[in-house]
């Protein structure tokens, strides 16, 4: 009895498969880390904001959006609705504006406070006039900012 052969371009036409699938799984184009960017590190854990001269609770669900390298360090805390937001510098900064879409006829709060006892700490903060619960995260992020 014969044994049953199988056409060799099957096995062929398998391994050229499987090469270029596991061809996919390389990438295609790594980075390197910029090692030239002077900036103070920060580290945002999942309710803290750390530049090493502050650190500050942010609200829960909230965007941290982070200084550019080089610059003194600022964070801007945003709420989800982005019609609420706070920065926290340890240099004067102006809050930057509301969207016209939260804010309609212009009516808008500002806050402004300075904070820390090592290093003071600039807060401006933004929130639509008739936004009830801002007073109390803008307290509640004011009151957790620890300094050195």
């Amino acid at each position: 009895m014969r044994p049953i052969e199988r056409p060799r371009w099957r096995v062929a036409f398998a391994g050229l498969a499987l090469l270029a699938y596991l061809a996919a799984c390389v990438p295609a184009k790594t980075t390197t880390p910029d090692l030239n960017a002077t900036g103070q590190a920060v580290v945002v854990t999942g309710d803290y904001y750390d530049a090493g001269l502050f650190r500050a609770r942010y609200p829960d669900g909230w965007r941290v959006i982070t200084s550019p390298a080089g610059e003194p360090p600022f964070v801007t805390f945003v709420a989800p609705d982005n019609c609420a937001l706070i920065v926290l510098s340890v240099e004067p900064r102006v809050a930057p504006p509301l969207g016209a879409d939260c804010a309609p006829g212009g009516a808008v709060r500002e806050f402004d406070a300075v904070a820390g006892d090592a290093v003071p700490v600039y807060a401006a903060g933004r929130a639509q006039a008739g936004d009830s619960a801002f007073a109390r995260v803008w307290e509640t992020v004011l009151t957790s900012i620890i300094t050195g």
